[in-house]
């Protein structure tokens, strides 16, 4: 049996969506067949493209930048507006509606990006938009994922057809393994653009446009179905028809080459030149308002230069760290002008820095909301504070640090417990450290006590009962480290 031969003749997705995703869906029940009868003898049905282990190395690293860049926003999202009780509560039919354009968005970002949806049966509108746990589920593993690290999706029945033809196909391996990482991708691109459906925003993307000029034509349609203002398709129609002419364009304005005044030359950005990427610019203007706040919504090119282009959501965080530092010549201590500094941070060269935020044990999954609290504490190199308050959009987060050294000390004992395992006792010793703190400084809207019951999924009322075993040896030395890491206001506006 040939492997996978899905049908090649669907319903135009352009025209019909639900008529072309049914016909997916129809196709997909295979996977039914293979799970409740067995795998039948399958083979690759001819030689496997000839790829080479460098191609996968490029598609790892695009689908590492790409999951770190979804996991960061993500999590950011699911702590801050509170997504998963919004998705919940959705009726299953809006779900669905969103799970359809999500696919659809996915399916028209490149020319051959559907073909790897027949390796996706788990991404289907019924079975992630009727129940609401299915989707969250999958974007759960995705946030739990490490940067750096590729986060993979199993699924029992594609696990074991890839199994069963690297079995049969020995030297198809870096194709196999292209099929995995396809798969990786497509889900990843799905559980991201679901997202942005349900808050209604649009993506743009900075394009690297290769190959011929028949596939970049149909790359350019399947792009410019997606855009929705009359402005957006002008624009790209414009864009489209440089690229396809060989003409130059400004990315910070969008002018052709072509169209400036005699003699104006387009200059490339040195940095992006380096690694055979063109950004090209018409005047210092254009150059200096993309490097420091981005054009068309995009990051700031100050953010990306030099590196892999990857999508960024039009309305959605930077790349740049989510914080804003302290405005030059602000006081460093606004609430507490007589509170002692810390000491000064250890500088012998025998020092190790210590692991900040230790690793969660295996039976302890942490929030969204607390990854979140997680990279505000870790976003900046020598900038430690103890914890951050999380504040309503837009108010800016608070970060702060316990001013006492010897508090400190207990207090980042009880921190690096609760990070580790979620201990309640050492969540509620964090509360009545930081609660006179945020009493002072935060808004009255703000409630320490619902923040950190959301992070760490406890009842602060039923910890406070409970003894918390004061720290010793290595685990106070460890907190001394870290105490002494860097010299930190009581108070930092992030």
């Amino acid at each position: 049996m040939a492997f996978l031969k899905l049908s090649k003749t669907r319903p135009d997705k352009y025209t019909d969506r639900a008529l072309w995703n049914e016909s997916w869906e129809k196709d997909m029940k295979i996977y039914e067949t293979f799970r409740d009868k067995g795998i039948p003898d399958l083979s690759l049905g001819g030689s496997s493209p000839s790829l080479k282990s460098s191609n996968l190395d490029e598609l790892c690293r695009d689908l590492l930048t790409l999951q770190s860049d979804v996991r960061r926003k993500a999590i950011t999202r699911l702590a801050t507006d509170q997504f998963a009780e919004k998705w919940a509560d959705l009726p299953a039919e809006k779900r669905m509606d969103h799970i359809l354009e999500a696919l659809f968005r996915t399916c028209t970002a490149s020319p051959d990006f559907e073909d790897f949806r027949k390796w996706c049966p788990d991404m289907t509108v019924e079975g992630l938009g009727r129940d609401p746990g299915s989707y969250m589920d999958l974007l759960g593993v995705l946030t739990d994922g490490v940067d750096g690290q590729l986060t993979v999706f199993p699924h029992p029945v594609v696990d074991a057809i890839l199994e069963r033809l690297r079995q049969r196909s020995p030297n198809a391996e870096v194709f196999l393994e292209m099929l995995r990482l396809g798969r990786t991708n497509f889900v990843t691109m799905v559980l991201w653009r679901v997202y942005l459906s349900f808050h209604d925003l649009d993506e743009f993307l900075r394009l690297k446009v290769t190959g011929s000029k028949k596939s970049v034509k149909e790359t350019a349609r399947n792009i410019q179905s997606s855009l929705k203002t009359p402005q957006q398709k002008k624009d790209f129609r414009r864009i489209r028809r440089s690229i396809l002419e060989g003409g130059n364009i400004c990315w910070g304005c969008g002018n052709d080459e072509r169209l400036l005044k005699a003699g104006t030359t387009l200059l490339a950005c040195s940095g992006c030149k380096k690694i055979d990427q063109r950004v090209l610019y018409c005047s210092r203007e254009c150059q200096k308002n993309d490097w420091k706040v981005g054009v068309a919504n995009n990051s700031p090119h100050k953010q990306v230069c030099g590196k892999p282009w990857a999508a960024d959501s039009e309305n959605s965080a930077p790349r740049a760290p989510l914080a804003a530092p302290r405005a030059p010549g602000a006081p460093q201590n606004t609430f507490m002008p007589n509170i002692s500094p810390r000491r000064q941070p250890i500088t012998s060269e025998r020092m190790v820095v210590p692991q900040i935020i230790p690793p969660a044990d295996p039976e302890f999954r942490r929030s969204p909301a607390l990854q979140y609290q997680i990279r505000l504490l870790t976003k900046k190199p020598d900038v430690f504070p103890d914890y951050t308050l999380v504040m309503d959009h837009p108010k800016p987060d608070m970060g702060i640090s316990v001013p006492d050294p010897q508090v400190a000390t207990y207090f980042i004992c009880a921190r690096t417990r609760a990070f580790r395992n979620g201990d309640p006792a050492s969540v509620h010793t964090m509360f009545t450290m930081l609660k006179r703190a945020a009493a002072m400084l935060a808004p009255p809207t703000y409630s320490l006590k619902k923040q950190l019951e959301k992070e760490f999924n406890v009842d602060l009322d039923q910890a406070a009962g409970q003894e918390w075993p004061s720290p010793i040896g290595a685990e106070l030395e460890s907190a001394v480290d870290i105490v002494c890491l860097s010299q930190r206001s009581p108070v930092m506006v992030q």
